[in-house]
């Protein structure tokens, strides 16, 4: 009876793993000029996140906690953690945070250092040179 109490809130819109929460903060990020890098942990992609966009620092940093904790620790999310990151998502979509995403095109660029395998940042006009 869980699950299909689990199927019929995601079809309803709600969020039922933090899992799921987690793949929307990737979609997020990819539309807001920041995509995940393959070699990134969910750790280092909230940072890098929360470096681009750190008025949403608490938002994203707690849905990286819950996520975290659900894959990684194996412990269930409870309801209301689940009401909390969906809440923090659904901050992170808000239109008053359009102005910060359109920056992530145009703002500052990262890549990574393929000799050290470090995280860099650099001005567009640096890296069109």
């Amino acid at each position: 009876f869980q699950s299909v109490w689990k199927r019929v809130r995601y079809l309803l819109g709600g969020v039922d793993s933090a899992a799921s929460v987690y793949a929307a903060i990737l979609r997020w990020g990819c539309r807001s000029g920041k995509p995940s890098i393959p070699s990134e942990t969910p750790s280092e992609y909230g940072s890098r996140l929360i470096h681009c966009f750190p008025k949403l620092k608490a938002e994203i940093a707690m849905i990286i906690e819950v996520f975290n904790r659900e894959i990684y620790g194996d412990i269930a999310t409870g309801e209301q953690a689940l009401g909390r990151i969906s809440s923090a998502l659904r901050s992170m979509q808000s239109p008053r945070h359009w102005p910060s995403r359109l920056w992530g095109w145009f703002g500052p660029t990262e890549f990574t250092d393929t000799q050290k395998g470090e995280l860099k940042w650099q001005t567009r006009k640096q890296s069109d040179q």
